[in-house]
């Protein structure tokens, strides 16, 4: 679901399901606020404030994992996610949006951000880096703590 409310957008997504292993229910909540022409300019600022929830957890159990049950770990069973949106909103679309996600249960943290802008007629450069830090052994992203990423593309449109 979505609501926009003046320069409020609210939003939460949520599943439940039941038939294959144990009943979980999971969601996502939360908003974001634009201000709108910060400092009398074009530019536009978001904050974002989410809360994720996942009834599985993100411990991985090895109880399971050793007499070769099956078993799933979830990533973002009690999270918050802090972010901002910078768009210039000018002629070439350029914008930012960085996200820090916090582990409520001390799993660590996660960074992102996300850069992109048109530049021509015909092209867009992109730019994503994500990382994780903290993120303790027993976490489903402990191995994932080392994996550092960064991706760029440029796309021709014609």
């Amino acid at each position: 679901m979505q609501a926009i409310y003046g320069s409020w957008l609210w939003k939460l997504e949520a599943i439940t399901r039941s038939g294959q292993g144990d009943r979980f229910y999971s969601y996502a909540a939360g908003y974001e606020y634009t201000f709108i022409g910060v400092f009398e300019s074009q530019m536009d600022i978001g904050v974002i404030t989410e809360y994720l929830y996942d009834s599985r957890g993100d411990a991985i159990n090895q109880n399971k994992a050793l007499k070769g049950d099956a078993f799933f770990t979830a990533p973002y069973q009690k999270d918050l996610v802090l972010g901002a949106r910078l768009t210039l909103n000018d002629a070439d679309s350029s914008e930012v949006l960085a996200t820090m996600i916090l582990d409520l249960d001390g799993g660590g943290q996660g960074y992102n951000v996300e850069a992109s802008r048109r530049f021509g007629d015909n092209w867009k450069l992109s730019v994503e880096a994500r990382a994780l830090s903290n993120i303790p052994s027993d976490n489903n992203a402990a191995s994932l703590e080392d994996d550092t990423r960064l991706r760029m593309e440029l796309a021709r449109y014609f």
